[in-house]
């Protein structure tokens, strides 16, 4: 569903940029996480994980990872050019999974 705005641009083009400018501004402040990670909807939880990815934000990662609101979690995956993701976000990634079993049982 595409529509053209006032300016001519088709909106659906513009909707996902948004989205990740959006998250990568919400993931950027950790001191402000505990009032958005409340009320996070579901369908934001991979657009805020990427921007934390992509920002280097270790500790955004950990929180988003241990609230994942899915069943399965996919984590991976570079576009051409990309740089490797940062080894401290991996870590909270791998630690918050580890945390979430261990919390089930």
């Amino acid at each position: 569903n595409e529509r053209k705005s006032k300016w001519g641009l088709k909106t659906r083009v513009m909707v996902l940029p948004l989205v990740n400018l959006c998250a990568k501004e919400v993931v950027s402040d950790h001191s402000s996480s505990p009032g958005w990670l409340c009320c996070v909807p579901r369908e934001l939880y991979r657009p805020l994980l990427e921007a934390a990815f992509t920002n280097c934000r270790p500790l955004a990662v950990g929180e988003l990872v241990q609230r994942w609101p899915e069943r399965t979690l996919r984590a991976g995956g570079r576009r051409q050019g990309q740089s490797p993701p940062n080894r401290l976000c991996v870590q909270a990634l791998l630690l918050a999974v580890v945390r979430g079993l261990s919390d089930k049982r």
